[in-house]
């Protein structure tokens, strides 16, 4: 194994200390604000990543990644999809490892496949390929993340991202997909994230063991872990420690807090904006199964079971979120027992 060296926990430290970055291709004072709204570390064996990011500070995460070398048709495509789906949070992610991987631009789209098909048919410099497209599709009803980045030849990848239903998922462990929209044959990647992780059991597993110790200096029981691991590869150097700087994340009113944020309640709530109801069941369903207890969830999937007639469904689900949660509203399940004890439909 190789350990975090001398020298990238240095990085680390002046990053978390003076919000600094220096490496040979990105230089610069990072602003304040955008680490008190988010910052993470992403510890690997063969150096780390830092993420920023926040909603409406696309210019700035530009005016960075411009300070990084990113090619200009990949920040005028994140320009793009940030105005085409504004108040979005929004991420850059800097490597900093022996390979020098490229700075990549993310943005939390959420929301369904034809919207995000129509933007990207739309930008100059996307090859889309039709069979990557079908995989994405044919999986899922929404794309919950896109990001962009540029090739060592300066050419812009996109890369899309969706969740996994929870069939053959039920712990608590969001499972994301990725698929490079430009690759031909359509290969997907699977990555679980398993949150929550006590640093204790991190520690005491022989992987982790020496990051851990090495990066102990900078980081403290404060900050809540998270692993994530290719779902295919399970080996060691395809997994990835997240020190979630959580504290930071409670500063402000912002739905990504880990003991509360449900991404598949998101999807859920974006698909029924659209009446998409039966792709919202899809989403809310896997909400339950990711969160048994997330009673939004199961009356935002009564209400669809309503739109739909499926009023006995609806009366299940609604009671339970009352009964999880007594502040929930009683009108759907009032509407749900009404039609469906009287057998009749609603005018």
């Amino acid at each position: 194994m190789v350990s975090v060296q001398a020298e990238v926990k240095s990085e680390i430290y002046q990053l978390s200390d003076f919000y600094q970055v220096k490496n040979d291709k990105a230089s610069g004072l990072i602003d304040t604000l955008i680490l008190d709204r988010y910052t993470e570390f992403v510890l690997k064996e063969q150096g780390f990543d830092v993420i920023i990011g926040a909603t409406g500070i696309e210019t700035t995460l530009c005016n960075l990644s411009r300070q990084a070398g990113v090619e200009p048709v990949t920040l005028s495509a994140f320009r793009q999809l940030a105005s085409r789906f504004p108040g979005r949070m929004c991420f850059l992610k800097l490597s900093f490892d022996r390979r020098q991987s490229a700075p990549v631009l993310f943005t939390a789209v959420i929301e369904p496949w034809s919207y995000v098909i129509d933007f990207l048919q739309s930008v100059p410099g996307i090859n889309l390929s039709p069979v990557a497209l079908e995989l994405c599709t044919s999986q899922s009803d929404v794309c919950f993340m896109m990001a962009f980045s540029s090739s060592d030849s300066g050419q812009l990848r996109t890369r899309a991202y969706y969740l996994t239903d929870r069939k053959d998922h039920p712990a608590s462990d969001p499972v994301l997909a990725s698929v490079d929209l430009s690759e031909p044959v359509g290969k997907t990647q699977y990555r679980s994230y398993r949150m929550g992780v006590d640093w204790k059991d991190a520690a005491a597993d022989e992987h982790w063991e020496e990051i851990i110790s090495s990066a102990r200096e900078i980081i403290s029981d404060k900050h809540s872990l998270c692993v994530s691991s290719c779902q295919k590869e399970k080996t060691p150097q395809r997994q990835k420690l997240y020190v979630l700087r959580h504290d930071y994340r409670k500063s402000i009113n912002n739905p990504y807090q880990l003991s509360d944020y449900n991404p598949y309640y998101e999807e859920g709530t974006r698909l029924l904006r659209e009446n998409f109801y039966h792709e919202a069941i899809r989403s809310f369903s896997n909400a339950v199964c990711y969160k048994p207890d997330d009673a939004l969830a199961l009356n935002s999937r009564g209400f669809c079971y309503i739109q739909l007639k499926e009023f006995g469904q609806a009366v299940e689900d609604c009671k339970k979120a009352r009964m999880l949660d007594g502040r929930i509203p009683s009108q759907n399940l009032d509407y749900a027992l009404l039609y469906y004890q009287n057998q009749a439909e609603p005018v």
